[in-house]
């Protein structure tokens, strides 16, 4: 790791771990996951709309030099499906903007404990719903999302499968947090490597999204298991310290049983959801690079 990249782990990232403590109520989360958002702003010359799309509250974020008329990218921000919001993603939405010259699109769905399961999927699928009814085909959208927005993104896909309609063009899943039966020896063997998450704030956060019972029976939340027989071409990337790393190891592996095209990396030495810090370290630029060479090739 480079000397950048450990500050950035040793001093925001640990931050953020203590921040989102299970210890804390998921509105004490809530308020420092907005504390991040307000240090991270967007470029001045980026543009952020509120809209909303079939009753979904989304932000519509566009870089300086992309066209009004350009095509939507659909984002899921992360936050164990408790915490979090598009205001927190807006600068990542603006990286994102500028380098695919598209339209980002962050729909802020409803979130548990307040909204289980499965109300976020929902706003998910309207969201996605609202990008086909302004006329931009399936083929020609991306999705993408980070931790629980990735999870997002896997259940809205299958979703879509299990509604027989057409899928994204292709899909982004960073850390994704999608194996909420907690079944991974990383939740063991990493606890003391990851320095943002710990299994028990997971847990709480899975818990209050959804209940054993009915986790059991949505196929919908099970990426790691269900048949992906269909899917778009997907990219995942995941750092070595998380404790998620087995999420996504699993869901590559079930993405081979059915010869998805998946480009996989795991990065050396890096925390959860790295990416958005390219503007400080090496390593998370040269992941956003190879994200965003994988939606233009």
């Amino acid at each position: 790791m480079s000397i950048r990249g450990w500050l950035v782990r040793n001093t925001v990232i640990r931050f953020f771990g203590w921040a989102t403590s299970h210890k804390r109520s998921a509105e004490q989360q809530r308020r420092f996951m907005h504390f991040f958002g307000k240090l991270s702003p967007p470029p001045r010359s980026t543009q952020v709309d509120d809209i909303d799309c079939n009753g979904v509250p989304c932000s519509l974020i566009r870089a300086k030099g992309v066209d009004e008329n350009a095509p939507l990218f659909l984002y899921f921000h992360g936050g164990g499906y408790v915490i979090g919001s598009p205001f927190t993603y807006r600068d990542f939405g603006s990286q994102i903007s500028k380098a695919l010259g598209v339209r980002v699109l962050m729909a802020d769905y409803r979130l548990a404990p307040e909204n289980p399961y499965p109300a976020g999927i929902d706003d998910a699928y309207s969201a996605w719903q609202w990008i086909l009814q302004q006329g931009q085909s399936a083929s020609d959208t991306f999705v993408a999302g980070d931790s629980a927005g990735a999870g997002m993104a896997s259940a809205l896909m299958l979703r879509i499968k299990a509604k027989g309609e057409e899928q994204p063009g292709k899909a982004w899943l960073i850390s994704p947090f999608c194996d909420l039966t907690f079944s991974g020896e990383s939740y063991k063997t990493h606890v003391k490597r990851d320095v943002e998450l710990s299994p028990q704030v997971l847990k709480q956060w899975g818990d209050a999204f959804v209940s054993p019972e009915l986790l059991a029976q949505s196929p919908e939340l099970h990426p790691c298991t269900e048949d992906l027989s269909g899917w778009p071409p997907i990219c995942i990337q995941v750092g070595t310290e998380e404790v998620l790393l087995d999420d996504s190891r699993m869901l590559r592996d079930n993405a081979a049983k059915y010869d998805l095209d998946c480009d996989y990396s795991e990065w050396q030495g890096m925390w959860h959801v790295f990416q958005p810090y390219g503007k400080f370290a090496p390593e998370p630029k040269q992941a956003f690079n190879a994200a965003m060479a994988f939606f233009k090739k």
